[in-house]
């Protein structure tokens, strides 16, 4: 297995584990936001525009995915059968002892890019449990 591919594998590990908590905080705050729309305080009132119970409950099924295909790119098996490390081994980039190769960059660009896509969930169910918690029920 070369360098490359263990340094690899360590930072999606590192990814997963954090798509894991990621998928948690997302869950805690769907379910907060239910369960203060649930309240009888909030019971009879309209859901704010662009806001639908719907969405909290896709929300951690997101995260899931997310945190799935996550998963998938940190076994090694998956990727000694995969030519990804081998075939676009192509150098982009070359400074020192250090050399960016074109299969890094998109092996880096798609974990970095579920990462990112796991924060925004957090972010919006976030942002779903304040909405309800300070406009729904006053």
């Amino acid at each position: 297995m070369a360098i490359g591919m263990k340094a690899f594998i360590t930072v999606a590990r590192v990814v997963f584990v954090a798509a894991i908590v990621l998928i948690g905080v997302t869950s805690i705050f769907c379910y907060l936001a239910v369960t203060i729309a649930a309240e009888p305080t909030c019971a009879g009132h309209e859901w704010p525009m662009g806001y639908r119970p719907d969405d909290l409950a896709v929300l951690p099924l997101i995260a899931t995915i997310l945190a799935t295909l996550a998963g998938g790119m940190c076994l090694e098996r998956a990727l000694k059968k995969g030519r990804l490390f081998k075939v676009y081994a192509t150098p982009i980039f070359e400074f020192a002892s250090i050399e960016v190769t074109f299969d890094m960059v998109v092996a880096y660009s798609t974990l970095l890019s579920l990462l990112s896509m796991s924060v925004i969930t957090v972010s919006i169910a976030i942002t779903h449990y304040q909405v309800i918690a300070h406009t729904m029920c006053r």
